[in-house]
């Protein structure tokens, strides 16, 4: 959980969650991962930050098992 109207944002190689609850109220949650060397930069989208992944650069696998995800605006 982070607080109202904040990113919560997960990057990694693969990324894998297995059971639990990730919470933006008011804010964004972004995933995902990149499988090769690069650079994946943080940007701002009004007052949110987004995950931007490099032009071909693989991206990684994401696996979600069993999550509660929760974004409410």
């Amino acid at each position: 959980m982070v607080p109202n109207g904040q990113s919560l944002l997960l990057v990694g190689g693969d990324v894998k969650l297995d059971g639990g609850e990730l919470t933006a109220e008011g804010g964004r949650i972004e995933l995902g991962g990149v499988s090769e060397p690069g650079t994946v930069a943080l940007n701002m989208d009004a007052n949110n930050l987004r995950l931007s992944f490099p032009q071909g650069v693989q991206r990684g696998d994401v696996s979600l098992t069993k999550l509660r995800l929760i974004v409410l605006g």
